[in-house]
Parts: structure tokens; sequence; C-alpha cells
């Protein structure tokens, strides 16, 4: 059983892009809920306790997706203006602009309002994801958003805005992208594309796509940068593209986190990303507790194909996952 975090209202409706990566695992073999958002508002601290130790004992991996920012507060910083001013207007074509521009109506320009900083979701999300690997009884994944804020929950440092910041490095969202200050609109626009590196063959990722150069998509401004100057523990840096941290594995093969959205890629290279998700969860999940998970010669799950889809080994055999649904997704070729 594996455990989508969501961090938005949309993450729970069948239309977002981000209830793909529940497809996309499920796909794969494995059982994959969403948890809602905000379950602060509607439980106190003891029954938040429980829901901890019940999501502990019911699951084996969890994965923080993409999403909204992660407020600057969470990570010690201050909000970079240079990117995130508190209101703005999205326009359809064109540059940014500021609320409160008299010009804005007659320019066919859309006000968006507030920009979406959730603080006490991240805060929320933070905490669990720091029991859960405290406890360091399941797996543990991060996707985009995700991997950003594993990385802080490690020590890691996290940049506001690659754009203003750094204006010199590889581009991280398409144009069309980054004319849109709006968080729904952004990571609803199409992605930049970049070629990441994997910085040696010993890690999940390489063993699972058997190359140390991948093509991956990327919409996303904030971002951990320079390894070098990283203080991250309890995970090593395993991939990157032009100083900016796209891919990190934890100790003792808990997990990795990506940059990029692997669930979207609609490539075979990251359709093997999400399958490692679920192999290096069924494979802890085995080693842990044996007699729950057997071998195929004694497994009763029912599957299309009448076989079961996990080897011996605990890990998927080499095969094109069912249909998933999700509407129409960009799709790069490699």
């Amino acid at each position: 059983r594996m455990l989508v975090l969501a961090n938005r209202i949309g993450h729970m409706c069948p239309s977002d892009p981000f209830p793909y990566v529940r497809q996309k695992l499920t796909a794969w073999g494995a059982v994959a809920h969403v948890l809602p958002i905000r379950l602060d508002l509607v439980l106190g601290d003891e029954e938040l306790k429980e829901l901890e130790g019940f999501l502990i004992e019911n699951y084996h991996g969890l994965v923080a997706i993409g999403g909204a920012d992660i407020h600057p507060e969470v990570y010690g910083e201050e909000q970079n203006d240079g990117y995130h001013p508190l209101q703005g207007v999205c326009r359809r074509r064109g540059n940014p602009i500021r609320s409160g521009d008299s010009s804005a109506g007659d320019r066919g320009d859309v006000d968006i309002g507030p920009l979406r900083y959730f603080r006490e979701i991240d805060e929320f999300e933070r905490d669990l994801l720091q029991t859960w690997m405290k406890v360091d009884q399941g797996t543990v994944f991060g996707i985009c958003r995700g991997h950003q804020l594993l990385s802080v929950i490690l020590g890691g440092d996290l940049t506001s805005d690659i754009a203003s910041m750094h204006p010199q490095k590889v581009r991280h969202r398409a144009p069309a992208v980054d004319e849109c200050e709006d968080q729904d609109q952004a990571t609803s626009g199409k992605s930049s594309w970049h070629v990441m590196k994997l910085l040696d063959k010993s890690n999940i990722l390489y063993k699972t796509l058997g190359k140390t150069e991948i093509l991956v998509n990327s919409r996303h401004h904030q971002a951990i940068m320079f390894p070098e100057t990283q203080d991250i523990k309890s995970a090593r840096v395993v991939g990157v593209t032009d100083d900016v941290i796209e891919a990190m594995e934890l100790d003792g093969g808990r997990g990795f986190t990506v940059q990029f959205h692997p669930e979207d890629m609609q490539t075979e290279d990251g359709d093997r990303v999400i399958k490692a998700m679920v192999d290096t969860t069924r494979a802890r999940a085995r080693a842990r507790s044996p007699s729950r998970f057997p071998p195929p010669s004694t497994c009763t799950c029912t599957c299309p194909t009448n076989t079961c889809p996990f080897d011996g080994n605990g890990t998927a055999e080499q095969q094109q996952p069912a249909s998933s649904g999700g509407g129409d997704r960009e799709r790069k070729t490699t």
C-alpha cells in the first residue's frame, strides 16, 4: 500500500494532473490512496497522532508530490518578491503584471488574487514526513515539491527562485509558464526539458534506467542547488543539472526523490521511475514481513493476465503498465 500526499484541493479531483501519480502507481501493482489536505482542521492533536500511527501501521510507502510553492519561512528564507508578489495578475500572453494595474482589464488579463502559499499544509506535510522517516518502517519518495520538502527536512537549503537569483542557469520552466504568476496555471503548463546526469552507477535510478543521462521534464522555480554547499543528512545527491539537485537517494535504500515529473513524462524512463517506487516499496515490505508478501507460487491475487506481475525478487516484470487514464499528456520522445 502506498499513500500519495495531497497538498491542494485539486489533488483529490480526477481531472487534476497529480492523481495521475496514484494511477501510475496502481498500474505497476501498488494499492495507492490519496491523503486529503487540511486534516488538521477537523482532527485534534491526539487524533492526528492516532492518524499517524494508523498510516505507519497500514502503509508501506509515502509519496510527496508536486504542487504549490513551499512557504519561504518553512525553510528559513524571506519571500523573494522578484518572482512572487503577494498579489499577482496572470496574463494569457506577454509578461506578468501586478494587481492594481489600471490597464489590466483593458488588455484582457486575469486577476488571480492572492498567490498560493499554504504554510499550514507545508507544516502538516513536513511533520508527517518527519514522523514517518523517524519510525523508519516504510519507503518515502518525493516528486518536484516533494523532493524540495524532503530536502529541507533533511537539512538542505532551498533557493526561492532560480530565474531571478541565477538567471544564467538552465531554464526549469517553459517560457509560457514563466509568464504566469499563478501556481495553478503554472503547474498545468507545458514543461521545459533538459538532461539530468546521474553521478554514479550505484543508485536506484541508474539500476532502474541503465544510463547516466536522462531527458527529464521540469516546471518549477524553487530548487535545491549547489550540492557542494548543502548539508543534507541521511541522503545523498545522485542526479544534477547545472548545479540544481535533481535526484537524491535516502540512506539504506529507503526511497528517492526527483525534481522532475516522471508521472507526466509519457516516456519509458518516466514509467520506469514510477515502477522503481513500487519495486522499492514492495521489496522493503517483503524483507520486513515475508509472510505477508509471499512469492508468486503462493500469490492469490487476480491479475488481468492471470499471472502475478511481481517476480520472486519483489520487482515487477519488464512490461508496460496497464492504461491508467488521466487524459492527454505532454509527450517527449527520447
